[in-house]
């Protein structure tokens, strides 16, 4: 009779004699065997449903990572200015950044005016919760208005929260009621839904007046540096107490316009195509609002970045030539 050890055959046997009648160094010997056996054929099973590489490894770490884009353009009507602004400024940076960090169409959503209401915004947001995994890389852009709100949990820093206006034919009574019936984002919400977000490399480019107000609501414990989880990095186009400024043409906002200009320019990563811009938005804020009759404007609009894990330096973008067509694609209508 041949008895199996863990159905792998082993040697003759009488009959009469059972397993338990073997001696302890032979049985021993069978149990060690039949050990490693199972421990080989567990680490051959995994090697052969992952791939090369470690032995059990989760499959998303040999997928190519990505990048995941959502630009949002929205210029309500009853606010200028006119919603074609707000427009440019989403298809522009969703084109620039798609081109620079080669995304295919697939992993680039753009939602411009009608389209930037709550349910679509909110619903894009959670997009990129489902499809981004913990090495791929999420960029979310907001260009429109940002309005202030008294904060009633005493979490800011200022003492308000940053509501971003999303699309509604007409101006809501009160900024209270837009944020409480689900037409307006305001900053604790927004938070949630990016920190959902499981990438380890998370950016928000917010091109809006108060936008770095939003900052309380990304980081509500603060801007901790966790090397473990990754993080999320805010760029805003103005201090929590200044508005953001468009262009002299009225083509796009002013800090959109910059930062596309200076990756057009060849500035390797996104973290030097922020420096660049913040210095040429901080040079020509006043002549744009000039332009509008706001030169009395004292506090001016200066960008800021809150990166404590230096994710916009990991952003590299691709090298093209510059081309007349690449040097005006920041200018380009939609």
């Amino acid at each position: 009779m041949i008895r199996g050890i863990h159905g792998f055959s082993c040697l003759p046997v009488s009959p009469v004699t059972s397993r338990d009648s073997l001696p302890k160094v032979v049985r021993a010997f069978f149990t060690t065997m039949g050990f490693l056996t199972g421990v080989l054929f567990t680490m051959m099973l995994s090697h052969t449903t992952w791939g090369a590489g470690q032995p059990g490894a989760h499959p998303e770490q040999y997928r190519k990572p990505s990048t995941y884009i959502l630009a949002v353009g929205c210029c309500v009507p009853y606010f200028r200015p006119d919603p074609q602004v707000c427009r440019r400024g989403a298809v522009s940076f969703a084109r620039l950044f798609a081109e620079r960090l080669e995304v295919p169409d697939k992993n680039v959503r753009v939602l411009v005016n009608e389209q930037a209401t709550y349910e679509n915004v909110t619903e894009g947001l959670s997009w990129l919760s489902d499809v981004a995994g913990r090495e791929d890389t999420v960029i979310f852009y907001y260009n429109g208005h940002g309005v202030l709100l008294e904060d009633d949990e005493g979490d800011e820093e200022y003492g308000m929260d940053e509501v971003f206006v999303l699309w509604s034919e007409d101006e809501p009574f009160s900024i209270l009621y837009a944020v409480a019936t689900k037409m307006w984002l305001i900053d604790d919400e927004l938070g949630l839904l990016i920190r959902a977000i499981r990438s380890r490399k998370v950016v928000m480019v917010a091109d809006t007046c108060h936008a770095s107000a939003a900052e309380r609501g990304l980081y509500p414990q603060g801007a901790i540096v966790d090397y473990h989880q990754g993080g999320v990095a805010l760029i805003s186009s103005a201090r929590a107490d200044q508005v953001s400024f468009f262009d002299l043409d009225g083509n796009m906002g002013l800090f959109t316009e910059e930062l596309l200009k200076a990756i057009q320019a060849g500035r390797p990563n996104l973290r030097k195509a922020f420096l660049e811009a913040r210095r040429d938005v901080k040079k020509r804020w006043g002549s744009c609002a000039k332009k509008i009759d706001l030169d009395g404007y004292s506090s001016g609009q200066t960008p800021t970045l809150t990166d404590p894990l230096e994710i916009t330096g990991e952003i590299s973008f691709s090298r093209t030539p510059n081309s007349p067509q690449d040097q005006t694609a920041g200018n380009r209508k939609p």
